[in-house]
């Protein structure tokens, strides 16, 4: 019998679905890329950082209290003063015990966020010469946050 088979009438090339196969995973590996590097404003990459787990029990739990110091401050208000007395601080004496604090790096992220969206309120209510002030402040103690530099550039 000469002729077509049932279900084989489409007969693809071998080539073809490897083809598909990887310009697929091509293509999640690029956007993948592209969307975590937009996540990592100003933050060293996870690989480098470090969870409080690897330490000793001793440097550890003195790290984690300077942690909840840290939200504590957050919470408060006190992201950049009073001097000594601010969750930038105990984020600084947390990096300063465990320079690569996967915890420490994040709140400071964290921090320089809330002071963006503050710096945005005070020009937005009218307040333009405290939101300044409040913006050159944050940018001495966060010169690498994004948002900030990008805050700066529109002002």
């Amino acid at each position: 019998m000469a002729g077509p088979r049932t279900g084989r009438d489409k007969v693809r090339p071998k080539w073809l679905i490897p083809l598909i196969a990887s310009a697929s995973l091509a293509l999640i590996v690029i956007l993948g890329s592209l969307i975590i590097s937009g996540q990592n404003k100003g933050v060293q990459p996870e690989g480098v950082l470090e969870e409080t787990s690897t330490l000793d029990p001793d440097l550890r739990e003195r790290v984690e209290n300077l942690l909840e110091v840290a939200d504590v401050h957050m919470l408060v208000g006190r992201m950049l003063e009073p001097p000594g007395s601010s969750a930038y601080d105990a984020y600084q004496q947390v990096l300063v015990m465990h320079q690569h604090n996967k915890q420490a790096n994040q709140g400071l992220q964290r921090l320089g966020d809330q002071i963006e969206e503050r710096v945005r309120e005070a020009i937005q209510t009218g307040k333009l010469e405290a939101g300044r002030k409040l913006l050159d402040k944050a940018l001495d103690a966060l010169p690498r946050h994004q948002g900030l530099i990008e805050l700066q550039k529109e002002l």
